[in-house]
């Protein structure tokens, strides 16, 4: 049951409602331009209202070019005429500012991953569950019109039991190296996107995960692997397999294929011929691009929810397990490989 439900939310069918955002840097403008495109393609449900940010000296950003002020955190979980907080600091900082917010009867979204600790994650979703709150998380792939596609195709019986998933999936640079230590790594930064789009993909939930990752460029500055592998199983024995790069000259790429016991799904990001070499820069060249449409998806979805009290994709449950999911490939790859002595 959600908060809309168990509070009375009194939202008039046309008044838009008021949203707060707690982080200006790149997500956070991600979202608020997501947001502002999306009004501008449907009925105007949801205005930005007020931005903060945990470093509280103002900076240009989403703030200045949608002219909205500059708070600091605390008014924006204590004023009662914003109606929902985004939530898109960095990672370590997510789960108390949710508590923080769903405590504060708003209802949240909270960019991925809901956090580092499956524990820590845990205590947050009995917070909300106790508070009967509204928590939405941002995996924007289940909103990718492609995506909502194929999980349709597959929800229709389409190919029959899915027998195997296969996701490619490569961005076209690496972070800057001071977002890596709070990021949680490749697992949980960007293979946690594809984690739960095979939990979307797949019959059942996984059971089994291994993984392989190697560094291949910035050897000397980078703390992290940049390139990696992972093998989902589940019970049933239905397999999933995640290739991630950080780094690729034509991304940003997302290919998905999805076969089951009658038939194969398709997704080519890279429509290739027989033999085809790629190279260079495609005409869209970061993810912001490749996933806007998501992106604007995914926020009208979270406006919606809170509104109208729809379902909505990418709930707590959905954030834990893909990060129960990012913790064990993280040990799988730490603890895997036997080199073959020749």
């Amino acid at each position: 049951m959600g908060l809309w439900q168990t509070r009375g939310m009194d939202t008039h069918e046309d008044t838009p409602l008021a949203l707060g955002l707690i982080g200006a840097g790149r997500i956070g403008q991600v979202h608020a331009n997501a947001l502002m495109s999306a009004n501008a393609r449907r009925r105007r449900q949801g205005r930005l209202v007020a931005v903060a940010d945990l470093d509280e000296r103002p900076r240009p950003g989403c703030y200045g070019l949608y002219g909205v002020p500059f708070v600091p955190v605390d008014e924006i979980l204590n004023d009662p005429a914003i109606d929902a907080v985004f939530v898109c600091t960095p990672t370590p900082t997510h789960v108390e500012l949710v508590e923080r917010a769903v405590c504060a009867l708003k209802p949240v979204f909270c960019e991925k991953p809901l956090g580092l600790d499956v524990n820590r994650i845990r205590q947050c979703l009995e917070v909300v569950d106790e508070q009967l709150g509204v928590l939405m998380v941002g995996f924007n792939r289940r909103f990718d019109p492609r995506i909502v596609e194929i999980r349709k195709l597959i929800a229709l019986g389409t190919i029959g039991r899915v027998r195997m998933v296969t996701i490619v999936s490569r961005d076209p640079d690496a972070p800057p190296l001071s977002f890596l230590p709070d990021s949680g790594g490749l697992f949980h930064d960007l293979s946690i996107h594809d984690l739960d789009l095979a939990r979307c993909l797949l019959d059942d939930e996984p059971t089994h995960v291994s993984a392989r990752g190697s560094l291949q460029t910035d050897r000397r500055a980078s703390p992290d692997i940049d390139q990696a592998t992972i093998t989902l199983m589940t019970d049933s024995g239905a397999m999933a397999t995640i290739v991630n790069v950080r780094r690729d000259t034509h991304g940003p790429d997302l290919s998905v294929e999805v076969h089951g016991t009658e038939g194969t799904i398709r997704l080519d990001d890279i429509h290739a011929s027989a033999v085809e070499i790629l190279g260079g820069r495609p005409p869209v060249t970061t993810f912001l691009e490749r996933y806007l449409d998501s992106f604007q998806a995914e926020v009208a979805s979270f406006v919606d929810a809170v509104r109208d009290g729809i379902v909505y994709e990418g709930t707590g449950d959905d954030a834990l397990r893909a990060t129960m999911l990012a913790d064990a490939a993280t040990r799988s790859w730490q603890l895997s490989g036997v080199q073959l002595k020749v």
